[in-house]
């Protein structure tokens, strides 16, 4: 994953290193590796400690009141993945901020984007919506591609829910309805990756103002 991440980067970044699709094994890698683990850590933790507040909050008021103990569960939890998805969009410019520096670089992007939230969020919600109505358009084609492949095969279109039932031995992999998917899944996730990084890195270029980059 921080292959591919980094040679999305290094596309838009450094556009003259475009030979061997982008992907290379260097420095930028390995930071974005360990910009992988520290985030997935700092995730974690977050989600452990707002869950087990916002627990012990709502069991202590349900002695009292049960039903008030349940609202307060329920606005808690809502409250912990709305921060949840507003530090995403703080933090989503270490990825190409660690990438340009090599090395570790994390928290400038939550003072970077202090002001910028908002349009940062509004920006991803946008690009997801774009993603969303081309993954119909692809499925859409894909479905037919892959119907038109089923009855060349013999079989009915009704079939096609149970060819594409999850394989259970290596040789199903291989068949021509899985694949036709499985490419669509890749595609999907490639555009959907690109997409994303690509409003990373353009926040990037309009927000930065040139300070150099400090690690964490």
């Amino acid at each position: 994953i921080a292959i591919v991440t980094a040679a999305i980067y290094r596309a838009y970044l450094r556009p003259e290193e475009g030979r061997w699709c982008f992907l290379r094994l260097g420095k930028g890698e390995w930071a974005i590796f360990v910009l992988f683990v520290a985030f997935n850590l700092l995730v974690m933790t977050g989600l452990f400690f707002s869950a087990a507040m916002i627990a012990a909050l709502a069991n202590l008021i349900a002695l009292a009141d049960q039903a008030l103990g349940g609202l307060v569960e329920i606005v808690g939890l809502a409250g912990a993945v709305f921060a949840f998805v507003w530090s995403l969009a703080r933090l989503s410019l270490a990825w190409p901020m660690t990438f340009q520096a090599e090395r570790l670089v994390l928290f400038r992007s939550w003072r970077l984007t202090k002001v910028h939230a908002w349009p940062l969020l509004g920006s991803f919600c946008m690009a997801e919506g774009l993603m969303v109505l081309v993954a119909m358009l692809l499925f859409a084609v894909c479905g037919g591609l892959a119907g038109a492949v089923l009855v060349a095969m013999g079989g009915t279109v009704d079939q096609m829910a149970d060819a594409l039932q999850p394989a259970t031995k290596v040789t199903e992999i291989f068949q021509p309805l899985p694949l036709i998917f499985q490419a669509f899944e890749a595609i999907m996730l490639a555009l959907a990756a690109a997409t994303l990084e690509g409003v990373a890195v353009s926040a990037l270029h309009s927000l930065d103002t040139g300070e150099p980059a400090k690690p964490v």
